[in-house]
C-alpha cells in the first residue's frame, strides 16, 4: 500500500504543479482543491464497507457505490492541495478495503 501512496502523492504534486502554471499560483492557492476519487475495493462485497467508511470523512463531500473497475468514487473537497495530499494519501488509502486510488483534480466548475 505504500508505493501506492507514494505514487497518489506524487500525482498531486505534479497535478498541482501543472494546475498552478494554468491558472496563476496566488489564485490556485486561494482556490478550494477538489477531487473525485476512483477507489478499487479489495473485493466487490466489501465496496459498501468501503463506501460507508468513505462517507464519514469530514472531507468527503459524496460518495457513491459503482458498477465497474471502481467500486467506489468519491468527491473530495480540501482547502488546498496539500490537504488534498493528505487526505488521499492517508485517510482514504487507509480506509480497510481500498486496494487502490486514482485522484482526478477539478480544473473548473462548481
Amino acid at each position: 500500500m505504500w508505493d501506492a501512496k507514494r505514487a497518489t502523492a506524487a500525482a498531486i504534486v505534479g497535478a498541482a504543479a501543472l494546475l498552478g502554471s494554468l491558472i496563476g499560483a496566488a489564485s490556485a492557492e486561494a482556490a478550494t482543491a477538489r477531487a473525485y476519487v476512483l477507489i478499487e475495493a479489495a473485493d466487490f462485497a466489501g465496496a459498501q464497507h468501503v463506501a460507508e467508511a468513505l462517507g464519514r470523512l469530514h472531507r468527503c463531500k459524496g460518495v457513491s457505490a459503482t458498477l465497474g473497475p471502481n467500486e467506489v468514487v468519491a468527491r473530495v473537497e480540501c482547502d488546498d492541495l496539500a490537504s488534498l495530499n493528505s487526505s488521499v494519501s492517508g485517510e482514504i488509502a487507509a480506509v480497510p478495503g481500498v486496494s487502490r486510488v486514482t485522484v482526478m483534480l477539478v480544473a473548473s466548475g462548481p
